[in-house]
């Protein structure tokens, strides 16, 4: 009824998932309407398996095969799901730089510390989108002793200038007498190209549409992992605003805990009553991850599917992120790869 003029998302990183999607909105008429594949989108560039992933950088590092590693903005000791292989790998690799600027799991485990400016001190650009350049630029002194890490690596490549400098220069280079105006609108926009309606090939359609049947159906009930508005992936639970921030939903503060629906607290003989929102004790309940078990409280939350239970990540820092993250609720990360188990 809306060819053109409709889209179709989806949230998987499931390649054969996104080529189904495609297909839908090929069918809907959304190439060159709704969707420009004349311009790229760069932010979520994250890579869960394949080519350069994480999965190849662990098995180089066991392997003996990576003589440095330099880290910045990732803490996979905390987010990667098997910690301890990951720490063992860590082990093998002759020097480990980090750069980021709190002492996180990771950084605590690396030989080297060279913190960077932190993001209101720092020089950057970015470019979100085909023809879009945001330029960063520092708000502040740097309050500590600190440097960009763009800084560290031109001076390791042998150029002995700043990051300060070599973005004024390359920039100025490329804008001219436009620099300066640019730097004062924060941004560069180049004019927007027509919409380009790309060209549609199906030939993988049939491939993923057998995969995804293929795929194995789950019985039971499902553990759903998110981020909570005010911790996210907890790079900044050591913030105690942001624990002490009302979850919108749930009100709750200081902790993650399993949402159930209000079946399955029947199911348990989880009785409610009007004084449920009052009182901070709650039911706990044991989870059975696949070989694991972890036990958490409950809160239970009309709208919920019954066979679900979901549980927030960016809890169960260790002691490095400071006393007010350390010990606070459980880490659930390390259950992110546990699809298709059952949970008891």
């Amino acid at each position: 009824a809306h060819n053109g003029e409709a889209l179709v998302v989806s949230g998987s990183n499931d390649k054969n998932v996104q080529v189904i999607v495609n297909a839908i909105n090929n069918v809907i008429g959304a190439y060159g309407k709704t969707i420009d594949w004349g311009s790229t989108v760069n932010y979520r560039q994250g890579v869960d398996s394949g080519t350069n992933s994480i999965e190849e950088l662990v098995a180089d590092m066991e392997s003996g095969n990576v003589g440095t590693l330099m880290i910045y903005g990732a803490n996979p000791v905390y987010t990667y799901y098997n910690t301890d292989k990951f720490k063992a790998a860590l082990k093998k690799v002759k020097v480990t730089v980090s750069f980021n600027e709190k002492m996180d799991e990771t950084t605590e485990l690396c030989e080297y510390l060279i913190p960077t400016h932190h993001y209101l001190e720092s020089w950057g650009d970015a470019e979100p989108k085909s023809g879009v350049v945001s330029f960063i630029q520092p708000t502040i002194y740097p309050l500590f002793k600190t440097r960009p890490y763009q800084t560290s690596l031109l001076r390791w490549g042998g150029d002995n200038s700043n990051y300060e400098d070599y973005f004024k220069t390359y920039w100025g280079d490329k804008l001219g007498a436009d620099y300066n105006k640019v730097l004062q609108n924060g941004i560069k926009q180049d004019p927007s190209p027509d919409l380009s309606a790309g060209s549609y090939n199906s030939s993988a359609v049939a491939a993923s549409s057998a995969a995804i049947a293929a795929y194995k159906k789950v019985n039971g009930t499902e553990l759903v992992l998110y981020q909570k508005v005010s911790i996210g992936t907890g790079s900044q639970a050591g913030n105690p605003w942001l624990q002490e921030l009302p979850d919108p939903v749930s009100k709750a503060t200081w902790d993650n805990y399993a949402l159930i629906s209000m079946a399955t607290a029947k199911e348990l003989g989880i009785k409610l009553d009007n004084d449920y929102e009052y009182y901070p004790e709650k039911p706990m309940i044991e989870l059975t991850i696949g070989k694991n078990k972890v036990e958490l409280p409950v809160l239970v939350i009309p709208g919920m599917n019954a066979d679900t239970i979901a549980v927030a990540v960016g809890y169960g820092r260790s002691e490095s992120m400071g006393k007010t993250a350390a010990g606070v609720g459980k880490n659930f990360y390390s259950y992110a790869t546990h699809n298709g188990e059952t949970v008891d």
